[in-house]
């Protein structure tokens, strides 16, 4: 993600500036010997924002019922940034549909008690 915002900005096609933003560094207690840390998720959204990435609630609902479960209930995987902007990828939907809602459903806790694996189906 890095990389593509590089990328763009480089070609000078950054949708739009990008504010100086601290919120996904972790704060540090001073006595331990680590400095500095950044919290993926947080960071992997920042840019995802940064570079127009980022889908709303509207657009993913419209790649059906298993990529908005995916999308809402997995970590900021890099597939979810490529479903629109101008690193969009056709295949990532179904990498979302497939692949990545196998790593959901595997889930051992309140997900599993109210999807157990017998009425999830891949792709639905």
């Amino acid at each position: 993600m890095q990389a593509q915002l590089w990328v763009l900005n480089l070609l000078h096609r950054v949708p739009k500036p990008i504010a100086e933003d601290d919120t996904y560094k972790l704060r540090m207690v001073s006595e331990r010997g680590i400095r500095h840390g950044v919290d993926h998720e947080t960071y992997a959204y920042q840019l995802a924002l940064d570079i127009g990435s980022a889908p709303s609630v509207a657009q993913v609902i419209n790649f059906g019922p298993t990529v908005f479960g995916t999308w809402a209930l997995g970590v900021n995987f890099n597939t979810k940034f490529r479903l629109v902007g101008p690193w969009r990828d056709a295949a990532a939907a179904e990498i979302m549909q497939t692949e990545l809602w196998n790593v959901i459903k595997r889930r051992q806790n309140w997900f599993s008690e109210y999807f157990p694996p017998s009425v999830v189906q891949t792709g639905s």
